[in-house]
């Protein structure tokens, strides 16, 4: 993209520190580094919040062609915001991890409110406040998630109670709808990522339930302790990532009490890149074990005898492997390493 005339404001420009003819990439690329700079429930700065909200606003209109014309146009002006408004900065930073497309999947994360668990004392009484909130609203993500995907594998099941679905060649009407849904889905931001997680999420807790009810138990069991072990080691890699980001943080902090701008600058760079990891730690995380809850809800579900509960999880098998093989990625930490 290109601009003729210079913007006859640079404000929200100088916000993101990126030249008036900058790229959208580049925009976007500005924006995730000063979010996570700013999140106040990250940053206690006194001013740390309003940078967050104004760097939001930036990219909001920077991020649109049409505001983005408007502005270089017009500047600032009352009624210069997306025709619903400007998105809460908090909503908007979590848009970054895959945004409306995989909403019916993942539900709301919840990054923000873990910052503020975290910065908040245990003896503070705000802490099991938000701890109960939290809790709350984790009962019923699951809760709907579970509605959502009992609804979507009803088309698998009733395929096969009719005798309409067929795992001979030709690809049955619900694995057509699953492929391109998984198409759309690998086009949103960290779209391949999300894909490869909840596929494999799926495609584990379907085959420990179908090992369990058709092979005597002993698959399952097989199964159950391979996601144990995989449950430990991404643990594991979570809470290193964000060691390894607070590290990070402490360094570029003495280095700027030593006045090594240099230093400094350079280690900023690599603190916005460890703390991207850090965070895409937690949301896979957070999503796994959320998503174990969801399946687990359809899997045990005593309201449907066990034939139905095997229908499921075969057809959250293939759903599964849909999502997997559409991933173009093999380890998730690649690509969000790479839209960092």
């Amino acid at each position: 993209m290109s601009f003729a005339k210079p913007p006859v404001d640079t404000y929200y420009y100088d916000v993101l520190n990126v030249p008036t003819d900058a790229e959208y990439l580049v925009i976007k690329k500005a924006y995730k580094k000063l979010a996570i700079k700013y999140h106040p429930d990250k940053n206690k700065a006194p001013d740390a919040e309003e940078k967050f909200k104004i760097v939001s606003e930036a990219y909001q209109v920077l991020g649109s062609i049409e505001l983005r014309a408007q502005y270089d146009k017009k500047g600032r002006y009352d009624g210069l915001q997306p025709t619903e408004g400007f998105v809460d900065p908090c909503v908007q930073f979590q848009h970054m991890y895959g945004g409306d497309k995989f909403k019916n999947i993942i539900g709301e994360l919840n990054i923000g409110h873990f910052f503020v668990q975290e910065s908040l004392d245990k003896t503070d009484d705000r802490y099991q406040a938000v701890l109960e909130a939290t809790e709350y609203r984790q009962t019923e993500r699951v809760s709907k998630l579970a509605s959502i995907l009992k609804e979507k594998l009803s088309a698998y099941t009733s395929e096969r109670l009719s005798g309409q679905y067929s795992t001979e060649h030709q690809p049955s009407s619900f694995e057509k709808e699953i492929q391109h849904e998984a198409n759309d889905l690998a086009q949103s931001s960290y779209g391949n990522s999300f894909l490869f997680v909840v596929g494999r999420l799926y495609s584990s807790k379907a085959k420990e339930h179908i090992g369990i009810k058709r092979a005597g138990g002993l698959p399952g069991v097989y199964y159950t302790m391979k996601e144990k072990k995989y449950i430990t080691k991404s643990l594991w890699k979570t809470v290193k990532a964000s060691m390894d980001s607070q590290t990070v943080e402490k360094n570029s902090r003495l280095a700027e009490a030593q006045q090594d701008f240099d230093l400094q600058q350079e280690l900023e760079e690599l603190c916005v890149s460890r703390c991207y990891q850090a965070l895409w730690q937690m949301v896979k995380f957070e999503v796994e074990a959320t998503l174990r809850k969801v399946c687990e809800m359809l899997l045990q579900d005593k309201s449907v005898n066990a034939s139905e509960r095997l229908l499921r999880a075969e057809g959250l098998l293939v759903l599964g492997k849909i999502y997997e093989s559409s991933a173009n990625i093999s380890e998730p930490e690649n690509e969000v390493v790479q839209l960092i």
